[in-house]
């Protein structure tokens, strides 16, 4: 683990297989987040355009994003096909009018380029999601994802992909 500044802390019987630290950067609700390997992600919770980072919330369908994203790359380069980019947009639902509004949908659309074949993209898409993705596995339970992709700008659904 990179060296983080901070004096080692109390566990509480957790094992410490990863460890971020947050801190607090400007006296409100900028945080600085660094991982385990010294990167570091800005953390703003005031909300607005005069935010300095993402907020809390909007981590969560990043990480689910970055997360298959990761994977879809991996399985189509390990089934040799020709990617040449992917962006992947997550749209978040909240059932607002509550004290506490939660994300209750999450779609990802993964949009592909490359001599790709369909198939193939759609299999990677399940696979991230139901299986190696370990964001979605997390949030599994508790938000409903819903999954889409796009070849070249031809678009496809991937229905049910959370089931089975």
């Amino acid at each position: 683990m990179a060296d983080s500044g901070y004096e080692d802390t109390p566990n509480d019987g957790v094992r410490a297989d990863m460890r971020v630290r947050l801190s607090q950067i400007d006296g409100h609700f900028h945080f600085r987040g660094v991982g385990p390997d010294g990167h570091t992600l800005d953390i703003d919770g005031s909300g607005g355009s005069g935010a300095a980072g993402v907020s809390p919330l909007q981590l969560i369908p990043m990480a689910l994003g970055s997360c298959s994203g990761v994977d879809v790359v991996s399985i189509l380069e390990k089934g040799r096909q020709p990617l040449e980019d992917l962006d992947v947009e997550v749209i978040a639902e909240r059932d607002g009018g509550k004290p506490i509004s939660m994300i209750t949908r999450l779609h990802v659309h993964f949009s592909a380029k490359g001599d790709l074949d369909t198939a193939k993209v759609e299999r990677a898409v399940r696979l991230s999601l139901r299986t190696y993705c370990t964001v979605a596995a997390l949030l599994r339970n508790s938000v409903e994802i819903s999954a889409s992709f796009s070849v070249n700008g031809d678009r496809f659904e991937v229905p049910g992909v959370m089931e089975g």
